[in-house]
């Protein structure tokens, strides 16, 4: 036991409590000071939450970093798509004309053999 604490015991001996309790209540003092923070261990702690804070501005300049990376990623895929896309369209039109135009050429021969049978019978 320190001196503070002896004077502190003596005082409460001499002001009329029992020397078991002036006792007992020392061993509390003991025990609830031990578990109290220090400045130091508040200047720790504090240190750790600066630190803290730091590390946390870091992820979220990371996050967005990669944010910005996905939205680029994503935005060109999506041209990609987008292009892609309408490349399948200009084919698909080819395809229909080019179908449209057989189907003309045929009718069309179709007409002047028609129109040839018929000038024969007209003969």
């Amino acid at each position: 036991m320190n001196a503070q604490l002896k004077i502190i015991e003596e005082q409460l001996i001499n002001a009329g409590v029992p020397a078991e309790q002036a006792s007992a209540i020392l061993e509390v003092i003991v025990v609830t000071q031990q578990n109290l923070a220090t400045k130091d261990d508040i200047a720790g702690v504090q240190g750790d939450i600066v630190i803290l804070k730091e590390q946390v501005s870091d992820l979220k300049d990371e996050i967005k970093d990669q944010k910005e990376r996905n939205d680029e990623k994503i935005e060109s895929t999506v041209k990609l798509a987008k292009n892609e896309i309408l490349l399948e369209l200009v084919n698909l039109k080819t395809s229909v004309i080019l179908w449209l135009l057989g189907t003309q050429f045929i009718f069309v021969s179709l007409v002047i053999g028609a129109l040839g049978v018929f000038f024969k019978m007209l003969q």
